[in-house]
């Protein structure tokens, strides 16, 4: 008793002004510390040349439409099943619907990161029974109950900044999440399109196809009996039977291209295959874009873009997280404090009541780890100096995207514009030819290279015509424009 009473009266002697200086050292070293988390890593300005090499393409397609740019612009193929299957591909879709989980979580962490710099309070209930029984003679037994209940509570205040740091990962990561949505269904929407136009142009081909090997099949009969009686020779008659048998070849190879691409369309809505396998199958007419097309500067684009977006996010959560490892040279501070209240009785005593509390702050540091701090500060740091760069490259494959997207629509609407004066002049020939035939001017296999020419030149334009369409949807997808 004596040495802890010696104990006891030399803390209580201690100089208050001593414990003054050392209590505003620590005020000091916080206010310090406070500044930790910040990083001189900093995003790099958007650079981006003032406008596309080819942007006057956008020009001349706007020049051909009044069509304003509707915010669901699909909608302006002017397709209803297009439109339908769309909406329940962004509805259905399984790819769509993991990122949307995947921007459920990042939120639900984004929500935890707010609230991890808040005390933590604890409630405990508690109570206990002890009998106490002599074997002895004296037959003096005790019992004791007791029942407490108390509050704990720990706080740990950021003043390294270390939580702020991880608020900022889990901001980073949740952008990310979010452009990744978006990125996912505005690619949806692109794959539909193409698919889909594809799709209808060779259905179109189908329907030619079909056509003309009626054509050529009455035109064959004709020459066999022709062959018959001495009038036309072998070679006219070989030389239809190999028309007929190529159109039907080609006929074969579009029917197998035309049932992968309704598996692909009805496998991309998820919830209503069949239903979509039966819609597709029925043939309409190829789409056209009959609207206007966003006449963005390549700044703009970098603005919209999803991967952009995503690759600035990741960028600024490995930014986020050099502050993370830096925050780990510096002293944790933690409070801890509870209160506990009770009563207890023993046997027939009278009851007693407890109250206990205790306050407790705890500075830790660490003195030496053999350098794993340094090393995961310089490991973050260049994680950062990577990001940045696939942030820089995102950006460069961004306006790629585009310029390569802007030549291939110039080039196919030239091609276009040429195959329809094609097909225009080798119809009146075909005509033409048709009626000498049957006059007798000319024989079967002129009138077979006649048709034969007709009909590849109006399958070049129905493939061109459907490129046209696909490459729209590609110009959006690099545009990044999204509903």
């Amino acid at each position: 008793m004596l040495y802890l009473f010696k104990i006891y009266n030399y803390f209580y002697k201690l100089d208050i002004m001593t414990m003054r200086k050392n209590f505003f050292l620590l005020l000091i070293l916080m206010s310090l510390t406070s500044c930790m988390g910040e990083t001189q890593f900093e995003l790099p300005k958007k650079k981006a040349p003032i406008k596309f090499t080819n942007q006057k393409i956008i020009n001349k397609i706007n020049e051909n439409t009044n069509v304003e740019i509707d915010a669901y612009w699909w909608k302006s193929f002017n397709d209803p099943l297009l439109n339908k299957l769309i909406n329940d591909c962004l509805k259905h879709n399984l790819d769509i619907l993991a990122a949307t989980t995947r921007l459920q979580v990042a939120n639900k962490n984004l929500k935890l990161a707010g609230i991890k710099n808040l005390p933590e309070i604890n409630l405990n209930l508690g109570g206990n029974l002890l009998e106490e029984h002599n074997v002895d003679a004296s037959n003096d037994n005790k019992t004791t109950r007791n029942l407490q209940a108390g509050l704990n509570f720990s706080f740990s205040p950021d003043f390294a900044g270390q939580q702020n740091e991880l608020a900022k990962v889990a901001i980073a990561e949740f952008e990310m999440e979010q452009a990744a949505l978006k990125g996912i269904m505005l690619k949806i929407s692109s794959e539909v399109i193409q698919d889909y136009a594809q799709l209808r142009g060779i259905q179109e081909k189908i329907k030619l196809l079909k056509k003309y090997i009626n054509l050529q099949e009455e035109t064959l009969n004709s020459v066999r009996a022709e062959h018959n009686v001495g009038l036309s020779s072998n070679i006219d008659l070989q030389k239809s039977i190999i028309s007929i048998s190529t159109l039907k070849a080609d006929l074969s190879n579009l029917e197998e291209m035309r049932d992968i691409y309704i598996l692909k369309l009805s496998d991309l809505s998820s919830k209503y295959r069949e239903s979509y396998q039966f819609l597709l199958r029925k043939h309409t007419k190829p789409i056209t874009y009959k609207g206007r097309v966003p006449n963005l500067i390549p700044i703009k684009v970098l603005n919209t873009r999803t991967d952009v977006r995503q690759g600035e996010a990741n960028l600024k959560k490995f930014i986020a997280r050099i502050g993370v490892a830096e925050a780990d040279y510096y002293p944790t501070f933690t409070l801890n404090g509870n209160i506990n209240i009770g009563a207890e009785k023993v046997s027939s005593s009278s009851l007693t009541d407890i109250l206990i509390g205790s306050l407790s702050a705890i500075i830790t540091n660490t003195l030496f780890d053999g350098g794993k701090t340094a090393i995961n500060v310089e490991i973050a740091k260049k994680e950062a100096e990577e990001a940045l760069i696939q942030y820089k490259q995102i950006m460069n494959r961004a306006i790629l995207d585009v310029e390569s997207s802007l030549y291939s629509t110039e080039t196919i609407y030239k091609k276009i514009t040429y195959l329809e004066d094609a097909v225009n002049a080798s119809k009146n020939s075909l005509k033409q030819s048709e009626s000498l035939y049957k006059e007798g001017f000319i024989d079967s296999l002129k009138l077979i290279d006649t048709r034969t020419m007709f009909i590849n030149l109006k399958q070049r334009l129905i493939d061109e015509e459907s490129k046209y369409s696909v490459e729209i949807a590609k110009l959006f997808l690099a545009l990044g424009i999204s509903h």
